[in-house]
């Protein structure tokens, strides 16, 4: 055992220093500082109260940066909102491919003896006594008062996908996930993240305006008894919702944005609950700003998360010194990360064109609320100073480098997705989105994720994030697809509100092709296409399909946690609907071999030969999870157009190389390799397409649309597969296997 730990650590250190040997130092230093401080600072909170109030300044929210998407736009989804609202009531929630499940604190001792009430007042009663510091007990009691007397309390220490249970007892950093099978610690940080709060403002907003004033206090009431629930239930410093900044930073966020909008609609809530809240608002700036999850060479989106929530809800803030240090720090260190942790192609370093997705929210709702601020509040530019945004009279002022930076990540986004509203899957995807003004749909459960209406309501969809940036710039980008988004209208009051300028020349180039890919028109040309070089990723399309490859490019400067063994693969969509895909991610820590073989070679549309992988992976702890051991594919692209791409890689015994010729319905593809034995090329469909193997060819029947795979000297076999279109979803689905001993492949796809 000893040897084991022995050898876990030493993997550790040689990870770290494949990296940066300085980075190494560091983590030893902070490591070493932990091992000392932690005990003090446990003992210390377990003495002192770790609740906190808001200063004196923080009266109330004046601002409230973020529009409420106008009524017209609410009202075109009235049965998501009021679905969801309505279960949210009952303590119901579908989170991570849960299903709607019921979260709420139970006692089953004595039940007969009580009546509800009592026996909710009781449940949380015994929460609280359970608590080891004292003087946070004497908070939590006093907050009873505030809350509904039938109200039902969350459970939110629970993986209720598991029941695994952790223990609110237990001071954060001490809390152990990762080490049971089974047990997933993102369940209870996903249901607490509130990001349905928005939905409950929404159902008010509704009610409000058909003039059921009744209906809209009850969701008003709701959200003030979740967030007092959440106060109560989980003190700063103890329990499973204080161990991710990230996590606490997209909370703070969701509460402000929901707390904004049911005030933007006039919902009037009384003067101890707001007091409650702006105390939860600045336990979470407190929080987020002590632990940011900075790393000089590993950050990535958990920092981006903390820094963005941090200038978002510095907008809101009373002007003032605290606010203008929050708000110019978390300013520039935004900018910072827009050049750090995007290349300069538009594509994210994580690795994961999902973690693009997500990354890209933060970056696009964080600048777009600064660069919202109306001229009276200019003050909060007091102590900013960066050459990328500057104030010039009455005017913000971006240059040229940020500007272009900010229209690449956009393209990255709109030339990799369909306006079917799905967005490839190359690399990790764990279901996170920052925030969703678009409803979600919890009717459309995992049977129905091949639906159109999952498509477009789900939190992988991208266009909810382009639709926003696309508002925000409307006067260069113009497309009515954008309008059937909130998003939409929420970025062109955003602009709207703004005084910035910036010279259009600069994005004239990047201009031109996004309103052509938007408008569907190919001018002269059959093909389009774009390379994305620093991201390892291309796209090309026409008027019947549009395919999507990737080489697998090592992210997070060589850590690799969140890329997958999918070096050649593609995923192909014909009249922008998903036909061949890869499996995607479902799960991280829980089940490590799961997560593996969904990371492994044999999960996505590349050449496999059996005992040979394109990256090596370990499971000895739940680091490996997020680390590629050993980087064996290094894959090029070696010519691309829209008319061909060539790509090889060097995981095998020789140079594996990849050939893709296009034509206007029929897409060829040439696969080489030396290595001996029985090569494999793996498809693996969308769930719902049907596949009809006449063994000289295989036809693919998805509704309307057909497509055939044919060659010379092939064999053809199928199996099923499990795909997940988002974390925590599975749905049964086939894959496609051609065979072939010959060391060129030649096969093609013919689109009908």
């Amino acid at each position: 055992m000893l040897i084991k730990k022995n050898h876990l650590k030493l993997s550790k250190i040689i990870k770290i220093v494949r990296i940066s040997p300085l980075i190494a130092f560091r983590k030893l230093s902070q490591k070493v500082l932990k091992y000392f401080y932690s005990p003090i600072t446990n003992y210390l909170n377990k003495k002192k109260a770790t609740y906190l109030s808001a200063p004196e300044w923080f009266k109330s929210i004046n601002y409230h940066t973020i529009p409420l998407p106008p009524i017209e736009n609410i009202q075109h989804f009235p049965e998501q909102i009021k679905t969801v609202a309505a279960l949210i009531s009952e303590n119901k929630f579908d989170l991570l491919g849960s299903g709607i499940k019921t979260v709420s604190l139970e006692n089953n001792d004595n039940k007969s003896n009580i009546n509800e009430t009592e026996e909710n007042q009781q449940e949380i009663i015994d929460l609280v006594n359970s608590f080891p510091n004292k003087e946070n007990r004497k908070f939590a009691f006093s907050l009873l008062t505030q809350i509904d007397k039938k109200y039902k309390f969350i459970d939110w220490q629970v993986d209720f996908k598991s029941n695994y249970h952790w223990n609110v007892s237990s001071t954060s950093n001490k809390i152990i996930y990762g080490n049971v099978k089974g047990a997933d610690i993102k369940v209870p940080w996903e249901l607490g993240r509130m990001q349905y709060l928005i939905t409950l403002s929404y159902a008010y907003y509704l009610f409000n305006n058909l003039g059921n004033t009744e209906r809209a206090k009850h969701y008003s009431n709701v959200f003030k008894n979740i967030i007092i629930d959440f106060r109560i239930s989980n003190p700063p410093k103890f329990g499973v919702q204080w161990v991710s900044p990230m996590d606490a930073a997209i909370r703070s966020v969701n509460i402000l944005l929901a707390y904004s909008f049911f005030k933007q609609v006039g919902a009037k809530f009384d003067e101890n609950f707001e007091k409650i809240l702006l105390d939860v608002l600045f336990e979470h700036i407190e929080f987020v700003q002590e632990n940011p999850e900075w790393n000089s060479g590993l950050r990535g989106n958990h920092y981006l998360a903390c820094i963005s929530s941090l200038l978002i809800i510095s907008t809101y803030l009373p002007t003032n010194e605290y606010t203008q240090k929050l708000f110019a720090n978390s300013l520039n260190k935004l900018i910072n990360e827009i050049f750090y942790q995007f290349y300069n192609d538009g594509g994210n370093f994580e690795g994961s064109m999902p973690y693009h997705r997500f990354c890209s929210e933060m970056v696009f709702y964080a600048i777009f609320s600064a660069l919202s601020i109306p001229k009276p509040r200019f003050k909060l530019f007091n102590n900013f100073r960066n050459k990328h945004i500057k104030l010039s009279g009455d005017r913000i002022v971006i240059d040229d480098k940020l500007l272009l930076q900010l229209f690449r990540i956009f393209e990255f986004l709109l030339f990799n997705s369909t306006k079917s509203h799905y967005f490839s899957q190359f690399g990790d995807n764990d279901g996170g989105y920052f925030i969703h003004l678009t409803p979600l749909y919890v009717k459309y459960l995992p049977k129905k994720v091949n639906t159109i209406d999952f498509l477009f309501h789900n939190a992988n969809n991208p266009w909810n994030i382009i639709s926003l940036f696309a508002g925000f710039f409307s006067d260069v980008i113009g497309n009515k697809i954008f309008e059937r988004y909130n998003e939409f209208y929420v970025g062109k009051i955003l602009r709207n509100k703004s005084n910035i300028e910036y010279n259009i020349n600069t994005i004239y180039d990047i201009i031109v092709p996004i309103n052509k890919y938007l408008e569907n028109k190919n001018s002269d040309e059959i093909y389009k296409g774009k390379l994305f070089e620093k991201s390892g990723i291309c796209s090309v399309w026409n008027k019947k399909y549009h395919l999507v490859f990737s080489i697998g490019k090592l992210g997070q400067k060589g850590k690799g946690g969140h890329n997958h063994s999918d070096c050649l693969s593609f995923e192909l969509f014909v009249d922008n609907m998903p036909i061949i895909v890869n499996t995607g991610t479902y799960c991280y820590t829980p089940f490590p071999k799961i997560r593996n073989l969904y990371r492994s070679i044999c999960s996505h549309n590349t050449i496999t030969y059996e005992g040979f992988e394109q990256n090596i992976f370990s499971e000895n702890s739940k680091d490996d999870l997020f680390w590629i051991e050993k980087h064996l594919a290094k894959g090029k692209i070696l010519k691309f157009s829209d008319k061909l791409i060539i790509a090889e890689h060097y995981a095998f015994n020789y140079p594996c190389k990849r050939i893709i010729t296009f034509e206007d319905e029929i897409i060829e593809f040439n696969d080489y390799c030396k290595q001996k034995g029985n090569k494999k090329i793996l498809l693996h469909f969308f769930p719902g397409v049907e596949v009809f193997n006449k063994e000289e060819y295989v036809i693919c029947d998805y509704r309307y649309i057909r497509i055939k795979i044919y060659g010379e000297a092939l064999n053809f076999s199928t199996k099923h597969y499990q795909y997940s279109l988002n974390y925590g979803l599975l749905q049964n689905a086939k894959c496609l296997i051609i065979s072939s001993e010959n060391e060129n492949v030649n096969w093609k796809i013919k689109i009908y």
